[in-house]
């Protein structure tokens, strides 16, 4: 707690000197483990003339129970992006230019899996063995139950994030066969878009938000395969079979049905205990 009171101090008066006007904020605002990084590290590389952030939140309830889990956690801290939202939010409040906002979505029994591990400091103390080996049952058992409300953990962020927020409703329209969507409300523009689509469509989608001549192309980044625990993060992504009961909460929820429709039954199958 201490280092993140040394962290937030730094941010603070590093926020103190920001100017939006001269340099306007673009926020990668999305829930957690959804490609989200590469998008950050590729428009903060390429985009020197906006301030870019990257964060999960910017309400203020959803960053307090944030930082409380993380406190009471196993690891005991808080991560950046955290104290990144806390001054951000009281930033933009008098802002009024305009606030370019990306949000990226993902499957979400992928993104539950992702998260488990990315995460994996939360659990270490009841997980990890000698080596920094993971008890895979344990692990199985966790992130079961963390699927299980996978869809109401999204559904609610977006209503608290985005419609709560800006007054957009990402459902109003048709996800459209371009596989992006950009919604405009006041000097807001958010550009909408899955994970699993990144590489197809992310320079024709970043072409038409900033009104570039030519898009940008995506930098991979934070890759979970290529992290300490790729082994066991491909064999649990293996091993995951949910229940009957999981299966038609998940794949008949409406975001499965508005933002993955043609893909119900490939991922069903992929996911059915059999």
């Amino acid at each position: 707690m201490y280092l993140s009171s040394i962290v937030f101090c730094v941010y603070y008066f590093k926020f103190k000197v920001l100017d939006f006007n001269n340099k306007p904020p673009i926020i990668i605002l999305t829930p957690g483990k959804t490609g989200s990084s590469s998008v950050y590290f590729t428009l903060k590389k390429v985009f020197k003339m906006y301030n870019v952030f990257h964060i999960h939140y910017l309400t203020l309830n959803s960053i307090n129970n944030a930082k409380q889990n993380h406190l009471v956690s196993d690891r005991k801290s808080l991560p950046l992006h955290l104290i990144v939202s806390e001054l951000l939010l009281n930033k933009i409040k008098n802002y009024k230019g305009t606030l370019k906002i990306i949000t990226i979505l993902r499957e979400p029994v992928s993104r539950s899996i992702s998260s488990f591990f990315q995460n994996i400091d939360f659990h270490k103390n009841s997980l990890e063995e000698s080596n920094l080996i993971i008890n895979e049952s344990k692990a199985l058992e966790i992130i079961e139950r963390q699927i299980s409300s996978s869809v109401d953990e999204v559904n609610n962020w977006m209503n608290l994030e985005i419609k709560e927020n800006f007054n957009i409703d990402v459902y109003e329209n048709k996800f459209p066969n371009k596989k992006y969507i950009i919604f405009k409300n006041k000097n807001v523009e958010l550009l909408l878009l899955k994970v699993e689509d990144l590489d197809s469509v992310f320079e024709n989608a970043t072409k038409e938000f900033f009104n570039l001549r030519k898009g940008l192309s995506l930098i991979n980044y934070n890759i979970g395969s290529e992290k300490y625990y790729s082994n066991q993060y491909q064999t649990i992504k293996n091993k995951i079979k949910l229940s009957d009961e999981n299966i038609e909460k998940i794949f008949s929820s409406d975001y499965i049905l508005h933002f993955y429709k043609n893909d119900v039954k490939k991922l069903t199958d992929k996911y059915k205990n059999n």
